[in-house]
């Protein structure tokens, strides 16, 4: 079923890409960016408590992205982009555990990092040739979930390293919704710079295990083949 997905998907660009070229409309990006924001703990009968964790850009959380447009009607534009996102935070969360034999609960202590490819198929309105909004929804896949290190305190006074475990998303979806602006600085190549609204949602099938989402604003710079 992934795999036809991925199929349609660049059935799709091929598509966008064939008209643009044919067009000389074609709008090509490669950029680059930072991440900063919060991981998201999703569990069906798991209680979260916050205990302080923080992000901060020095943990390299960020992403790399190639992408592509093309005119539909007037300052609307369609496209796609592919790109890997990486988000990294310090977790201090303490989790409340009900079962039937009675109630614990247990901190996680460490960082944990999701590395994540994605396919976000891009709508985009130009505001004037240089300035645009967008905002992209698509198939978000984890390809590394985990600890780097960490430790899990349970308050019967165990301590359990957990470097390596995955806390993995069973929906792998993903959106942004953004703002930048594209000036030329030659006649078929631009500036860009966009600010985005970034999510990542956590999710999980069993109640009895913990998904990690994340949302996030990013900062995003690089180049476009804009031809005037």
């Amino acid at each position: 079923m992934i795999f036809q997905k991925y199929i349609a998907c660049m059935v799709f660009c091929c598509f966008l890409l064939q008209v643009g070229t044919a067009q000389n409309k074609l709008n090509f990006s490669m950029k680059a960016g930072l991440l900063s924001g919060d991981q998201v703990v999703a569990s069906k009968n798991i209680a979260t408590k916050d205990n302080g964790s923080g992000s901060s850009l020095a943990q390299s959380s960020g992403m790399v992205a190639l992408s592509f447009n093309v005119p539909v009607y007037k300052s609307f534009r369609l496209g796609a982009e592919v790109g890997v996102n990486t988000f990294n935070q310090f977790m201090d969360k303490t989790f409340n555990f009900t079962a039937a034999g009675g109630n614990s609960s247990v901190k996680y202590l460490g960082y944990y990092r999701i590395n994540q490819a994605y396919l976000a198929i891009v709508p985009e309105y130009r505001i004037r040739p240089w300035l645009f909004i967008n905002a992209g929804a698509g198939y978000y896949n984890d390809f590394n979930s985990s600890f780097t290190n960490g430790t899990r305190i349970g308050f019967d006074i165990f301590s359990e390293d957990i470097t390596g475990w995955s806390y993995k998303r069973f929906n792998a979806v993903g959106y942004f919704a953004g703002a930048g602006i594209c000036p030329n600085i030659t006649n078929q190549l631009a500036l860009l710079v966009e600010f985005r609204y970034v999510g990542s949602p956590a999710s999980t099938d069993s109640p009895d295990q913990i998904g990690i989402g994340y949302q996030a604003l990013g900062f995003n710079i690089g180049l476009q083949y804009k031809p005037r």
